[in-house]
């Protein structure tokens, strides 16, 4: 009978351990400083475990499968530069990861001061603050208020400035939005007016920027060139280069203005000649239509080189002569009979 009692007395004992053992395994999180879950008593969060620990008490849990936070952002493929949602809780086990992320946004467009539109791609690194775990935890929309929070503040400064001062300038754009991000999560103001903290730590925020209309000058380029592969003329103006000349021109020197104008002229020139001769007849220009006359005429401006040019336009205006013929004189065989382009016609 004695027996009997001890060996039921140590069979319960035996049955409470089991029970205890698996009460704890099951109840014991590995949490460390790469990564956290997120704990709640009575259906409020009471924080989060920073160490491996045993939720003995009933009443508290941790938030996992149906009610796991949804903590997601958009984040690039380092091998294909794809956009993806990733996320930083594993629905399952309720863990949370702690490590240091980036968070980059699909690509946007932002419209510079003089009007210039840029593709933007933002990047902000940063990392869940175990301290203000609960912020993101009861937040819907983690990503895409981390999203838009980044790229209106890169829209925001780079409509600010003209396109070459973003060049000029872009690691104090990165510098000025980390300090803004930065501030919104450690000194919150109190009516939110800078926005809503959203319990991450900030480290870096950078941008790369892209000029699609370069892309399409570019492309222009290509369809207008010729056989030889080259752009007609010197410089080829279209829309996006008219606008980009006009950029040029602003706050310039009247001479600087002078100079780009007079390519400008004779840009249109060299065109208007290329493209009558693609006709395969013969043409005639006259150094005025070419606008070469101003080099003829200014002797103390141009030296050696004007001097050169008035040969060469002289030589190239001489009546031709046959090789063989014998010089004569014009004062006594009378005035000599040329055709339309000024050359002496052959006699009869």
């Amino acid at each position: 009978m004695v027996l009997s009692i001890v060996a039921g007395v140590v069979a319960l004992l035996l049955l409470i351990g089991l029970g205890v053992l698996i009460y704890k395994s099951v109840r014991t999180f590995d949490a460390n400083p790469n990564h956290t879950y997120v704990v709640q008593d009575k259906g409020e969060i009471a924080g989060a475990l920073r160490e491996p620990a045993t939720l003995w008490n009933p009443s508290m849990s941790v938030l996992r499968d149906k009610d796991a936070p949804d903590i997601t952002f958009p984040a690039r493929r380092q091998k294909t530069g794809e956009i993806y949602m990733r996320s930083l809780v594993d629905k399952r086990t309720g863990r949370i990861s702690l490590t240091v992320n980036t968070c980059t946004p699909p690509p946007f467009m932002s419209t510079t001061f003089d009007g210039h539109q840029l593709e933007i791609t933002a990047n902000v690194v940063f990392r869940l603050d175990i301290e203000r775990i609960h912020i993101p935890s009861q937040l819907d929309n983690f990503g895409a208020t981390l999203a838009d929070r980044i790229e209106n503040h890169f829209d925001n400064e780079i409509s600010k400035l003209k396109d070459e001062q973003i060049r000029a300038h872009q690691t104090e754009i990165e510098q000025k939005i980390t300090r803004k991000l930065r501030e919104i999560e450690i000194k919150p103001d109190e009516e939110l007016i800078s926005g809503m903290p959203l319990g991450i730590k900030v480290y870096e925020a950078s941008f790369s920027f892209r000029d699609p209309m370069r892309q399409r000058e570019l492309d222009s380029l290509n369809d207008a060139a010729n056989g030889e592969g080259r752009a007609i003329g010197p410089i080829w103006l279209d829309p996006t280069r008219i606008d980009r000349m006009a950029d040029v021109l602003t706050d310039r020197s009247p001479e600087v203005r002078d100079a780009v104008l007079r390519l400008v002229e004779l840009q249109t020139r060299q065109n208007i000649v290329e493209t009558l001769c693609k006709s395969g007849g013969l043409v005639a220009f006259t150094a005025k239509e070419l606008g070469l006359n101003d080099l003829v005429g200014d002797d103390s401006s141009s030296g050696k080189q004007s001097l050169h040019m008035k040969e060469r336009l002289a030589e190239m205006t001489r009546p031709e002569t046959a090789p063989d013929a014998a010089p004569t004189d014009a004062s006594a065989s009378g005035p000599v009979e040329t055709d339309y382009y000024g050359r002496p016609k052959k006699s009869k």
